[in-house]
Order: structure tokens, then C-alpha cells, then sequence
């Protein structure tokens, strides 16, 4: 169990990497969507070496393609429309409410599969409903802004949670192939690239995105070893309810570290209580 906890908190720490990035592609240091293609296919490619194709079957060929290939194209609309949401809001409200949508695989749990959510869970989930609600309040002035994507980006990230949780929930599934970060970045990948083709973008690398992107694969690559390690740790000790919360209250609270002393940024009182409300969300979906 402590193995599939420290998986978690890494897990978390290297989402936080991933949104920093995030954080400055909106603050124009870097162009979103050749840094995203270009680092998702390199993890994707570098992926290739890491997975044993003699232990794919057919059966896991389907959960790959259904579940965890959707997820990781989900992310990159995502992730997409985080920025957009930072271009115009304060990044760590932007990020905190995006970021708490694990409240989806523990409502999944109970209406797929009949799970009895502890007063903890429903706890957890009311304050997290809560925290955006009065996040919100402070941005209700400019609604299409930054709110209505941010609450977008919470719904998506809510399906991708759900999606790469159901394949062990549902049938077992322990991907002995570790496939599944295979599966995720070139899904990532598909992705970024219809976004690219629907904005009509350029995918230009010049050497600043190529050494971001570079960097980031490393991270793309333990982040997602970590969380499905994190994932079938804990299942085996039926105690995978914890990890999505020790993942995103490290996550959130890390990228909040970044924004006060890095960004220096500047949030109102209404955005800090709605921060603190998903926290204490996230402790109490945890116990």
C-alpha cells in the first residue's frame, strides 16, 4: 500500500510539471500546440521500446483502442482547452477546477458498478462541487472567458479519469505488455493533430519547444508509468479510491506553489476559498 501511495504523490508532482508548461504556453513563452504534438509524439515513439508486443492479445488490443487510446486524445482537448482557459483566467483556479474532476470515477464506481461511497466520498464531492461554484462567483462577469472553459476542461478530464480507471475495475485489466502509456501518447498525439488541422495551426519547432519538449517526455513517460503502477497497486489492495485523490491534491497543491512564488500571481479571497474547498475535497474523497 505505501508503494501505491509515493506512486500517487509522484504521479501528481509530475501532472503539476505538465501544467506549469501549461502555464507558460499561455503566458505566450511558448506555442501550445507544436510543443504538445512534438512532445506527445516523442513519447509516444520513445514509448515503442518500452512495451512487450508478444504480451498483447486481442482482449487487451480492444481495452487499449476503447478506453486508454480515447483517454489520451481526450487529454490533449483537455489540455487544449486549459489554456485557453489560462489565456483569459488566473492560473490556479483555472488549474485547481480542471484538475478535480476525480470525483467522476468515484460517481462511476457507484453507478456502474453498485460501489457504496463512504460519507468521506460524498463529503469530498460536495466540497468540490462547492470550490467551483464559488470560484465561479468570481468570474461570472466574464462567463465565456475563462469559466465555462475551465468547467469544460473539468468534464473532460472527469472522462479520461474514468475511462483509464474502468479497464481495472471492469475486467481486471494489468496491461503485462505495459502498453497503456504506449496507447495514451498516441492518442495524445491524434489528438493534437486535429486540433492542429481544425485551427488551421503551424507546427514549427524551433530549439526552445524542441528542449522543452525533450524534457517533458521524460516526464510524460514516468507520469504515466507512475500512475498505472499507482493504480494497479492499490487495486490489488482494493484501496484504489485513494489514488486519484493523493494525485490530484499533490498536483493542485504543487502547481499552486509555482503560481504564488514563480508566477507571483495574484488571487482574490474568493478564488483562495474555493481552492482550499477542493482541497479539503480531495482529503476527504481520500479517507
Amino acid at each position: 500500500m505505501l508503494r501505491g501511495i509515493l506512486f500517487s504523490l509522484s504521479t501528481g508532482l509530475c501532472w503539476a510539471c505538465i501544467g506549469i508548461v501549461l502555464s507558460c504556453c499561455a503566458s505566450k513563452k511558448l506555442a501550445v500546440i507544436p510543443y504538445s504534438f512534438l512532445q506527445t509524439f516523442l513519447t509516444g515513439t520513445a514509448a515503442l521500446f518500452l512495451v512487450d508486443f508478444r504480451k498483447i492479445g486481442l482482449h487487451d488490443l480492444y481495452i487499449l483502442a476503447g478506453f486508454i487510446f480515447l483517454g489520451g486524445l481526450l487529454n490533449s482537448i483537455g489540455q487544449n482547452t486549459v489554456h485557453n482557459a489560462m489565456k483569459r483566467g488566473h492560473h490556479t483556479p483555472v488549474w485547481a477546477i480542471s484538475q478535480s474532476a476525480l470525483i467522476f470515477p468515484f460517481l462511476t464506481g457507484i453507478l456502474l458498478f453498485h460501489e457504496q461511497g463512504s460519507a468521506g466520498h460524498w463529503i469530498g464531492t460536495v466540497l468540490i462541487v462547492s470550490g467551483i461554484l464559488v470560484t465561479a462567483m468570481e468570474g461570472v462577469k466574464n462567463v465565456s472567458g475563462w469559466i465555462i472553459p475551465a468547467v469544460t476542461a473539468f468534464f473532460i478530464f472527469g472522462m479520461i479519469q474514468t475511462l483509464h480507471s474502468m479497464p481495472s475495475q471492469l475486467y481486471g485489466f494489468r496491461d503485462p505488455a505495459g502498453a497503456r502509456p504506449l496507447a495514451v501518447a498516441w492518442g495524445g498525439t491524434a489528438g493534437w493533430l486535429l486540433i492542429a488541422a481544425c485551427g488551421k495551426a503551424s507546427l514549427r519547432f524551433d530549439g526552445k519547444t524542441l528542449l522543452i519538449a525533450g524534457i517533458m517526455v521524460l516526464v510524460q513517460l514516468l507520469s504515466l508509468r507512475l500512475f498505472f503502477l499507482s493504480l494497479d497497486t492499490l487495486a490489488s489492495e482494493n484501496c484504489v479510491n485513494i489514488a486519484f485523490p493523493l494525485m490530484t491534491g499533490t498536483n493542485i497543491t504543487a502547481f499552486a506553489v509555482y503560481s504564488i512564488f514563480i508566477r507571483r500571481e495574484k488571487t482574490s479571497l474568493t478564488d483562495k476559498i474555493g481552492f482550499l474547498l477542493a482541497l479539503a475535497g480531495l482529503f476527504f474523497i481520500a479517507l
